[in-house]
């Protein structure tokens, strides 16, 4: 989490618990543990079921990081132009 403080916010959810039910259903939980990676549209952009490698949780959370600076920096150029 630290390395990606500012960045990401991650939140842990107890999926067996009846108050998390709600999100199990709207995120689609079907296995646990189960990662699912949302982008601040609210949209699962990746769901990763099982138990996860630093090392794969890490390469995707770099790309799709590095998609939305790239998606911003475009948006902020197509403002630019209008």
């Amino acid at each position: 989490e630290e390395e990606y403080k500012g960045e990401v916010n991650f939140v842990m959810v107890r999926g067996d618990a009846e108050e998390s039910y709600s999100v199990v259903g709207r995120f689609g939980v079907d296995a646990i543990p189960h990662l699912a990676i949302i982008g601040s549209d609210g949209v699962v952009e990746t769901a990763l079921i099982g138990p996860i490698p630093r090392n794969v949780l890490r390469a995707d959370l770099d790309v799709l990081l590095e998609n939305s600076k790239r998606l911003s920096a475009e948006g902020e150029t197509v403002a630019q132009k209008q």
